[in-house]
């Protein structure tokens, strides 16, 4: 792998590494849809004028339907299938079994991408790697009496995120541009949940911790995530 591939998964590794503990503090008094409806339309409303004085927007007539359909399953239904979840589980419990993506990858390549396929040392690397972060998260399964459902939601979520990784290497995506591709997924996201959002808006204004938290959700690991994401996937 290249040094900027490095710089990039490691940039990747630390960004989506944080989102678990800012997610479980919002959904302490705000609904999952409303967390998840802010955190999109935050990103939009950053990415969209970037993306709009460098034309981007224009490349991708004809290719927003299959756009919306990578956004339902990368974005809309993993982060409100983690929200939802992380109100029965532990953040730490949550990122573990997010650490399952990997492997689930694998499992689905075996019917839809034979490049990504693995064998020998590199599924033994793998299955090391899953232990190495059992043992750093220290096997924390705090939760509440329903917390079965909690990690079954973000297990579902760690596969949309597998689907997806795989999706987004198809031509029809890859030869588009990154910023353009973000943007309309977090336009269309935003736009999906709102009514949603808005019948679950809270009847007082959030603390500071979790506008706080709604902000680094937004900026940091959406807007900011998805486009060093997408660069890492072209380059490696």
């Amino acid at each position: 792998m290249t040094r900027k591939g490095w710089l990039l998964f490691i940039a990747m590794s630390v960004i989506w590494g944080i989102p678990y503990l800012f997610i479980k503090i919002a959904v302490q008094e705000l609904d999952p849809s409303v967390v998840v409806f802010a955190r999109v339309g935050i990103a939009s409303l950053v990415l969209l004028p970037v993306a709009a004085s460098r034309g981007v927007l224009r490349q991708l007539r004809g290719r927003l339907l299959i756009i919306a359909g990578l956004t339902l399953v990368q974005i809309v239904g993993p982060f409100l299938l983690i929200s939802y979840g992380e109100q029965h589980i532990a953040s730490s419990l949550t990122s573990l079994l997010i650490a399952a993506d990997p492997l689930l990858v694998v499992l689905f390549a075996l019917r839809l991408d034979a490049s990504e396929r693995v064998n020998g040392l590199r599924l033994i690397g793998l299955l090391v790697g899953m232990a190495g972060v059992v043992i750093l998260l220290g096997l924390d399964v705090g939760g509440d009496a329903q917390r079965l459902l909690g990690a079954t939601f973000v297990l579902l979520a760690a596969a949309g995120y597998a689907a997806s990784a795989l999706l987004i290497k198809r031509p029809v995506i890859a030869s588009l541009p990154i910023l353009g591709v973000v943007t309309v997924e977090c336009i269309t996201a935003t736009i999906l949940l709102l009514p949603l959002a808005l019948i679950k808006l809270p009847t007082r204004v959030p603390s500071i911790s979790v506008i706080a938290s709604l902000l680094v959700l937004g900026l940091i690991c959406t807007a900011l995530a998805y486009l060093i994401f997408y660069a890492l996937v072209a380059e490696v």
